[in-house]
């Protein structure tokens, strides 16, 4: 049998940009901001253009736009579009948007300003959404964002599934595969709950490596067709996941080791390598 996968590794051709800096008023018990400080700062329109055309110029392939949320959870990345529509102009990068929960007409104005694609967060259960992010919303919200994406003719819609958001365990996450088959998505990222220092759940463990496969397992029964990617955003103790993901069925993975690299390749497995962001899977 042919195996073939793609290897996503962003470096600085693909860097993640921040519109909030470092700051979040979320405040997530999982993040805290902290991943927002790997991130280059872009706090208004005119800095994110200046970093896009410096960017271009050195051959780089496109962006992630992120940041902190607001408090009703979304990234406010309205305030860009023009920046966004003259940076999709002028130069060649793409750029994946990280929305959250965003309103129907604000994601048409991104979709308008030419995001290629659309990072969303999405959840099987309620329960982690409001212990873990404290958002008074629910799993319908964020599958909302996804159809309303969908309906307004986004051109890659890629929902971000975390395993074991909830304290480390597994709580809704085969419901909300469920609920994206009824969303037909084309493809769906699988990131897992990772203890972060400086934040309230630093002292947790993730979940199992098993329990992370079986959720791998289960999006490639249910979501027959889609793509579906190993991302970034996982723990490092156990590289096994990784050899073992691309067996499940991934056929994409983000930043993988040089082990997984090595022992795919001398099994006779087809890599091909990119130096974008695994949303961006065509």
């Amino acid at each position: 049998m042919n195996r073939s996968i793609t290897f996503y590794s962003p470096g600085p051709r693909f860097p993640s940009i921040s519109v909030t800096g470092r700051e979040c008023q979320l405040g997530c018990r999982h993040c805290r901001g902290v991943y927002l400080r790997g991130m280059t700062p872009a706090r208004d329109p005119e800095e994110l253009e200046r970093i896009a055309w410096r960017l271009s110029e050195n051959g780089g392939e496109g962006f992630l736009l992120s940041g902190g949320a607001t408090p009703s959870g979304a990234v406010p990345l309205t305030r860009y579009a023009d920046a966004i529509r003259r940076i999709k102009e002028s130069t060649a990068l793409r750029i994946n948007a990280h929305v959250g929960l965003m309103r129907r007409n604000e994601l048409s104005t991104l979709i308008d300003a030419g995001v290629d694609a659309f990072s969303i967060d999405v959840y099987g259960s309620d329960a982690p959404i409001g212990r873990t992010l404290g958002l008074e919303a629910g799993a319908e919200d964020f599958l909302g964002v996804v159809i309303d994406l969908i309906e307004l003719g986004a051109p890659l819609v890629v929902p971000h599934l975390c395993a074991g958001i909830h304290e480390g365990r597994l709580e809704g996450e085969f419901k909300a595969i469920d609920m994206l088959m009824g969303a037909k998505v084309d493809a769906l990222v699988i990131i897992v709950f990772s203890p972060t220092k400086g934040t309230p759940y630093a002292s947790l463990d993730p979940p199992e490596a098993d329990e992370v496969l079986s959720v791998i397992a289960y999006a490639k029964h249910r979501l027959r067709g889609a793509r579906l990617c190993l991302g970034c955003m996982r723990p490092r103790n156990d590289r096994s996941l990784e050899v073992r993901a691309a067996y499940a069925g991934v056929t994409g993975m983000a930043v993988p080791s040089v082990a997984t690299r090595e022992g795919l390749a001398r099994e006779g497995w087809k890599i091909t390598e990119k130096e974008t962001c695994c949303a961006l899977s065509r």
